[in-house]
C-alpha cells in the first residue's frame, strides 16, 4: 500500500492537455480555435493526456482527480437564460509525485511502484 512520503518509481505521468479549446455559447462572430455550441449540444474534451517517462521521487499526496469534462449548452427555463454546463468525468486517483528541487507530476496509481533497491 502506498502512503505519503514513500520512494516510488513511476513510468508514465499526467500532461496538461495542450490542444485545450474555449467553449462559448453560439456567437456568430466564431473564431477557428474556438468551440461554439448551439442549444442542446455538447463537447467533450480531455484535460490531461499521459507521457511516458520513468523518474523516481516521493509521493506528497494521492487524490482524486477529472480527467474529462463535458460542456453542455443548456436553456433556463425559469431565467430564459442560455447557459454552459459542465459535467466532469473519468475520474482517476493520482499521487503527487516529486521528483526534483520543485519539480512534481501527476501519476496514476496504476503507474506507481514502491522503490525497491
Amino acid at each position: 500500500m502506498l502512503k505519503v512520503f514513500d520512494k516510488v518509481k513511476c513510468t508514465t505521468y499526467l500532461s496538461k492537455n495542450k490542444n485545450y479549446k474555449c467553449v462559448y455559447a453560439y456567437d456568430e462572430n466564431a473564431y477557428d480555435d474556438m468551440v461554439y455550441l448551439e442549444d442542446g449540444d455538447y463537447y467533450e474534451q480531455d484535460l490531461f493526456e499521459l507521457k511516458e517517462k520513468n523518474f523516481t521521487g516521493f509521493i506528497v499526496g494521492i487524490f482524486l482527480i477529472f480527467t474529462k469534462i463535458v460542456l453542455v449548452d443548456d436553456f433556463d427555463d425559469y431565467t430564459g437564460k442560455q447557459f454552459l454546463h459542465i459535467e466532469k468525468k473519468e475520474p482517476v486517483r493520482v499521487a503527487k509525485v516529486y521528483y526534483g528541487n520543485n519539480k512534481s507530476r501527476l501519476v496514476p496509481l496504476k503507474y506507481v511502484k514502491k522503490y525497491k533497491r
